[in-house]
């Protein structure tokens, strides 16, 4: 299989504008799904994005409150439900995928990262602090 053909590994990181269960009828069938279409067959697209995720949450984890239970009900629960730290469960990810217990041809191969919208939505009530964000 050459390389432009081999499956993928694609990790969505940020906020509501990817995790968008909550939003949109069943993320299966929407952000995912389109994904997959253009990937070459058996590539995977995980979700590491969190609805309501900050810049700071992206950084240092954050206990996800907004879409835990709608992603639990998708089958699309988070790794850890108290804690989640998305940049920690990929460095695990990207380990797992390059380690030599692995046999499949499946590396990690792109992320899309989407943040900053929910810092601004927090502080609206005060743009001045802008800057500080």
């Amino acid at each position: 299989m050459s390389e432009t053909n081999a499956a993928k590994h694609l990790v969505l990181l940020g906020d509501s504008t990817l995790d968008n269960v909550v939003w949109v009828p069943s993320f299966k069938h929407c952000i995912k799904s389109l994904l997959l279409d253009k990937l070459p067959e058996n590539s995977i697209v995980s979700n590491y994005a969190a609805d309501g995720y900050t810049t700071d949450d992206m950084l240092n984890g954050s206990c996800p409150s907004i879409s835990r239970a709608r992603r639990r009900d998708e089958g699309d629960p988070f790794p850890d439900d108290h804690h989640f730290h998305p940049l920690e469960q990929l460095d695990t990810l990207n380990k797992q995928l390059n380690s030599t217990d692995n046999t499949t041809e499946l590396k990690l191969s792109h992320a899309v990262l989407s943040v900053g919208g929910n810092d601004v939505r927090e502080i609206l009530h005060a743009m001045h602090k802008l800057q500080e964000v």
